[in-house]
This record gives structure tokens, sequence and C-alpha cells, in this order.
């Protein structure tokens, strides 16, 4: 009579289910959820065509600006050829539907979520904002109120939202000054949770920390263990409670001797080769030992 039974390899398997996560955040505690807005200029970008106020002077680029323009280029770009993908390289398709055409111009916007955010990926269809961002009107032109004290000049202030098509594409929803309602401004990579705005009004409002609320829902692999525990009818036909010992040195109690009696199952321990207890299973109720037929526990561990 043992209180331990081994497990045979084939008893012991594992499944993955795919969790996912809603999020959503206001674009002004976005670094609070990780979440980073780059910029990118290409070298050949040169100053913009129209006078700033004297009040808003253009900000020279950076050298920063021009490696993560030349980063992004390398990893998502490097392959267009007259706006098609040439396969030369890894592409990072996101769907088999489009041909494969993408475009870069001379800018990029950049929405970096950290792997804590997006987990293995961004779940395809769920990325969404709204820009509705507060705008002073200077000269005709309008200029974010977020960055008008030392940042960037904007003509023509796009309006409306933009959403991720779940094929791989962000689509504007709304229409502003030269950019349509359903057209096609940017690229996002779930497996990396990276959007990229390529568009360039898109581009330099995303290339600061917006005030817009962000919507995504990410991604993550759940693993279970599962254990599977077979007791033939011979096995555990006894209690281990120590209510059924009695007091003189160790026998079984006499109301439990008998052959009508079934212990009840209340509890699996699952053990290591050392008999050193790492996980317990309490069943929701107490289920009788069958003297008569096998039984089967299924144990799932979540990791």
């Amino acid at each position: 009579m043992s209180a331990f039974k081994k497990l045979d390899r084939k008893d012991v398997f594992t499944t993955v289910h795919l969790a996912t996560k809603s999020n959503s955040t206001s674009g002004s505690n976005a670094s609070d959820y990780g979440i980073s807005f780059l910029s990118g200029v290409s070298g050949s970008l040169s100053f913009p065509g129209f006078s700033s106020p004297a009040s808003l002077q253009y900000p020279a680029f950076s050298y920063e600006q021009l490696l993560q323009y030349r980063s992004i280029r390398q990893l998502y770009y490097g392959n267009v050829s007259e706006d098609l993908l040439t396969g030369s390289f890894e592409e990072y398709r996101q769907s088999s539907i489009y041909s494969g055409s993408r475009y870069l111009g001379d800018r990029v916007g950049v929405v970096s979520f950290s792997r804590s955010r997006y987990g293995e990926a961004l779940k395809p269809g769920t990325f969404s904002t709204d820009i509705s961002t507060e705008y002073v009107q200077n000269e005709g032109d309008y200029v974010l109120e977020t960055i008008a004290a030392g940042g960037e000049y904007i003509e023509d202030l796009p309006s409306g939202s933009v959403i991720d098509d779940g094929e791989g594409s962000i689509i504007s929803v709304g229409s502003y000054s030269g950019v349509a309602d359903g057209t096609r401004v940017g690229d996002i990579f779930y497996n990396h949770g990276m959007v990229v705005f390529t568009d360039d009004y898109f581009a330099r409002y995303f290339s600061n920390e917006p005030i817009d609320p962000l919507s995504w829902s990410s991604l993550l692999s759940v693993y279970t263990f599962n254990y599977k525990l077979k007791i033939r009818d011979e096995e555990f036909n006894f209690s281990l409670n120590p209510s059924a010992i009695k007091n003189d040195g160790g026998s079984i109690a006499d109301n439990i001797s008998g052959s009508y009696f079934k212990p009840y199952i209340t509890t699996v321990g699952l053990y290591n080769d050392d008999q050193e207890l790492i996980a317990v299973a309490k069943l929701s109720q107490p289920i009788p030992k069958s003297t008569d037929t096998d039984m089967t526990f299924v144990l799932k561990l979540d990791i």
C-alpha cells in the first residue's frame, strides 16, 4: 500500500491557449505604459518649404532622428523598389492579402510598444486612436498646442482617427487636406509592437506624444501542463486521514475496516523525484473512490 504513484511520460502533455488582453490609455500617460513616440527623417529632407512664425522656429533635425529613420527603413522598407517588396530579404509581411506594396517617404512617426504591453504580438485589427488634439490658430495655419513651445510647426493639422485594418495597414478614418477617407497612412508590425506612420502629416503628428487615447489588444500564449492521473480500482482504497487511525499504536479504526468502506478523494498532490510537494490540486467536492472501476483525474497547471 503506497500513497504515491509514478506518472508515465505519456501521462503528461502541454497545451497552449492564446490569451487576449484589451488595453487603452490617453496619450498624455502613454509613457507610463511603456509606449514611445519616435521621429525619423531621411538625410535628404530639407527644411520645410513654408515659413514658420517667429515664435515657432523649426527645430533642426537631429542625428538621432536620422538613425531612427534608417533603422526603420532597414527593418521594414529595405526591400521596397518602386513601391513593391522585392522578396530579397525578410519582409515581415503581416498578411498574404496584399501584393506587398509599401511606401516610405522622407519622414516617419513611430509608436513603439514595450514587450510588457503587447506580449507576443499586437492583436490584428485592434489598434486605433482618435485624432482630436486641441490646436491653436496662428497666421492661418495650425500648431499643436502640446509642442507649440518648441516643437514642430504643422500646416493642415490632421483630424479624425486611424485604425488597424487587421492586415498590416494603418487606415485613416475621416478626411483632411490631401488625404481621403480610407487612405493607407502607415504600417503596423504586430509581432514587433511597432506602428509606423509614413504619411507626412501623420508622421509629424505622432513624432511627439499626443494627448489622444490609444487602444489595442495584446496576445500572450498561456502554457498549460496537463497531468493525466489514472487510478485502478484496486489502488488507493484506504484513508490517510488521522481520524482513521486508532490511538493504540496505529491500527485502523473499526468503522472503516469493513469491505463497505470507501474513502473520499479531496486533494491530489504532485511531487518531484525527491518526494517534495510542488503543486496541490483541490477538488470542488469530495469524490468517492470506486473499488469496481478505474478512475482518471486530469490536473491542469498554467505557466
